[in-house]
């Protein structure tokens, strides 16, 4: 019907926004955004809501404008719960993006109970589809990263091998999300060492043999 070609402008106006945005066309994908976003405002369309204002926050950062980015991502965490189309999360993208622009801005009071809630979205939609998914991993870095901030170095470590402990574990799951997984595992084996220098050499050999039979390569 006709709302059905409303929001299939939309979505259209998201990817066109999408390519552009990868082709370093920013100021045009803006355009096409803001469009998407009015289509969505006018009909209620809070899939598309959620796309465009998600587009938008990643431009507004990228261009030093962090508020108005921060703004952006509320809104369109605002819209995602709203979705008029269950069998698609738009909740995890939003709830990655936000959590880490809010511990860049230190807003720790802000990001904390987001940070639970990326956790059990995580693990909801692993559980949703029956295998291990990347915003589960990404979650369990994003509450390390709070911990830390939070002085709290040994729960955050706790955090880390239990993402490495995950991985391990799902070893075909991860494979299949290939390349993301590679910088998070890696970042993640970083992190770990950072806030226990006194990983010998042995354990630091482990996870790499680790991740090198993963096919992520060397350390």
């Amino acid at each position: 019907g006709k709302m059905e070609r409303f929001r299939d402008q939309g979505e259209a106006l998201c990817s066109v926004a999408q390519t552009l945005i990868f082709a370093g066309k920013s100021q045009e994908a803006a355009g096409f955004l803001k469009r998407a976003r009015a289509v969505a405002e006018a009909h209620g369309f809070f899939s598309v809501e959620c796309r465009a204002c998600t587009g938008l926050a990643q431009l507004a950062i990228e261009q030093g404008r962090d508020e108005e980015g921060l703004d952006l991502l509320r809104n369109a965490l605002a819209a995602a719960p709203l979705d008029e189309e269950e069998e698609t999360s738009y909740e995890l993208p939003v709830l990655l993006s936000l959590t880490s622009a809010l511990l860049k801005t230190g807003a720790l009071d802000e990001v904390e109970p987001l940070v639970v809630r990326f956790r059990e979205a995580g693990k909801a939609e692993s559980k949703r589809t029956g295998q291990l998914c990347y915003s589960e991993l990404h979650s369990l870095i994003t509450s390390a990263q709070l911990l830390q901030a939070r002085g709290k170095p040994r729960e955050a470590e706790g955090e880390l091998r239990t993402l490495l402990d995950l991985a391990f574990a799902n070893k075909a799951a991860v494979e299949k999300m290939m390349p993301g997984p590679q910088l998070l595992l890696r970042e993640a084996t970083l992190f770990l060492k950072s806030l226990d220098p006194s990983i010998g050499a042995p354990e630091q050999q482990s996870l790499t043999a680790e991740l090198a039979q993963m096919r992520l390569g060397a350390m």
